[in-house]
């Protein structure tokens, strides 16, 4: 993926149920990942139950309540590709990345790199 084409901005409001989709569908294989590392359903379900309405209950909050920490990756036509939300202390000097997703057709592109950046 060209730089140029990616652009980097703060969320609007009405990209927050699109960003809860990203977010599950990005962290789906990382989750069965983990569910076949266990190897035993109930245990994962005990761990991981309901991760998806977690998940997406985590960054519709920040959204809501913290929008300036949320920035979006979006092609040259304006089509969301990732995220990150992310808290700044400034007078810790420290940073944080919470939750953030590329769409799996775009990982592996420089997405979630230039979001860290």
């Amino acid at each position: 993926m060209a730089k140029k084409s990616l652009v980097i901005t703060q969320v609007c409001p009405e990209d927050g149920e699109e960003l809860c989709d990203i977010a599950v569908q990005a962290w789906q294989n990382i989750h069965d990942g983990y569910r076949n590392m266990i190897n035993d359903d109930d245990l994962y379900n005990r761990i991981s139950a309901n991760w998806q309405q977690k998940k997406s209950a985590s960054i519709a909050a920040k959204i809501a309540e913290r929008p300036e920490e949320v920035i979006v990756a979006r092609d040259a036509d304006g089509r969301i590709l990732g995220f990150a939300t992310f808290s700044i202390n400034k007078e810790a000097g420290l940073g944080d990345i919470g939750n953030n997703a590329v769409r799996p057709e775009y990982q592996g592109r420089g997405v979630g790199k230039a979001l860290y950046n």
